[in-house]
């Protein structure tokens, strides 16, 4: 969404003999804010977690998009919380084949466990 810049201008016109003085606003359009992507070099370093309910991501957590390719072909954005090395996603907010997807990325930064 754009921010937009309010601006004040006055107008004076005149209907018969009477001259009238209007303010009126006008709106300005800025650049759009892409917002910030998870890069793959990101997703190589950071650890997936799934939550549930509000108090699963930290308050200082940035918000970020992360671009997903379905089998089909097709590009999707996920949103993500960043927080040191920790990626949130939400449980329940996305299609499961979006999730594989998502889960997928990331299984490559799990380190196996070895059992002896």
């Amino acid at each position: 969404m754009a921010k937009k810049e309010i601006a004040e201008s006055k107008e004076k016109f005149s209907n018969g003999g009477n001259v009238y003085q209007t303010k009126y606003k006008v709106a300005t359009k800025e650049k759009k804010k892409q917002n910030d992507k998870v890069s793959d070099k990101e997703c190589r370093t950071l650890i997936l977690r799934e939550y549930e309910g509000k108090d699963g991501i930290p308050k200082e957590a940035k918000q970020k998009l992360l671009d997903i390719y379905l089998d089909d072909g097709r590009k999707k954005s996920i949103q993500v919380a960043v927080h040191s090395r920790y990626a949130y996603v939400k449980k329940g907010v996305y299609p499961e084949e979006y999730m594989f997807e998502v889960r997928r990325l990331f299984k490559k930064n799990e380190k196996p466990i070895f059992v002896k």
